[in-house]
């Protein structure tokens, strides 16, 4: 198997339910949580078990640049590389670039 995901929840006293999900790849951890207390328990666990480094934040997975705007609260995956291979395959490397392929309110009909 060379992708598995990891799931713990906790129901808090308050109510809340608290969680940590581990995205494993091959030899990658993807963590995600609500609750940074319990991810960092977590990942010491893991240390303990296994040896790891902790990269910090993830920036490239599987083809994907990812980034992350915390104080405005987006994320954004993109492919560039894909995309330039993409271009590349069909000879249109140096096509002109446009922000809206078709003309706005174009209608389309079966």
């Amino acid at each position: 198997m060379d992708a598995c995901i990891y799931v713990k929840s906790v129901k808090e006293p308050n109510g809340q339910i608290t969680f940590v999900i581990l995205g494993v790849y091959v030899n990658d951890i993807i963590p995600v949580s609500n609750n940074p207390a319990l991810l960092k328990a977590e990942k010491a666990a893991l240390c303990e078990r296994f040896e790891m480094t902790d990269l910090g934040e993830i920036h490239y997975l599987l083809g994907m640049s990812i980034k992350r705007d915390r104080e405005s609260r987006i994320l954004t995956i993109s492919q560039p590389n894909y995309l330039d291979n993409v271009l590349k395959k069909f000879g249109i490397e140096n096509c002109k670039p446009v922000s809206i392929p078709l003309a706005p309110g174009r209608k389309f009909q079966q």
